[in-house]
């Protein structure tokens, strides 16, 4: 692999991987509302 073609690798799955997290994200918003209320009922 040419250093240049490492470069575009690495910037397609840092792409890749930001989409990901933004999907989990949204998606795990209303999760995340659920897991905060059940911690505020523990503490």
């Amino acid at each position: 692999m040419k250093k240049k073609d490492k470069n575009i690798f690495l910037s397609i799955l840092l792409i890749i991987f930001m989409l990901i997290l933004s999907i989990k994200v949204i998606y795990a918003d209303p999760l995340e509302d659920d897991n905060k209320k059940k911690e505020s009922k523990i503490l």
